[in-house]
């Protein structure tokens, strides 16, 4: 049995037996872009630009990304806002640039 609340309402539960909203499939905070697109690819420039932001903690004023690069960076994700005039790397960025440094060929080592 349910305790009676002042607002009337008996069931205190109630919330939790409502249907849940559908998700928006196009919304990349709510659904793994890995599983609804291909990972996106960079281009060895585009790459480089992605270095230079990394080592510059993450995020850059967006002048010191050329604006035709800043466009293809925003669209696939690999960019986002931060702050005024700024932007910054995205996850789906940081494991590009991870694959790219595994993907290089490591110097010989050894005698």
């Amino acid at each position: 049995m349910h305790a009676r609340y002042p607002s009337g309402n008996t069931d205190h539960h109630a919330h939790e037996h409502a249907p849940l909203p559908p998700l928006n499939d196009a919304d990349p905070f709510l659904v793994s872009s890995s599983t609804t697109i291909p990972p996106p690819t960079a281009t060895e420039e585009q790459l480089q630009v992605l270095w230079r932001i990394s080592r510059a903690s993450g995020n850059v004023h967006r002048h010191a990304v050329p604006p035709s690069i800043l466009g293809i960076l925003l669209s696939q994700r690999l960019l986002m806002p931060y702050g005024p005039e700024r932007v910054e790397l995205t996850n789906l960025a940081l494991e590009l640039l991870i694959n790219a440094y595994q993907g290089e060929e490591k110097p010989a080592t050894g005698p």
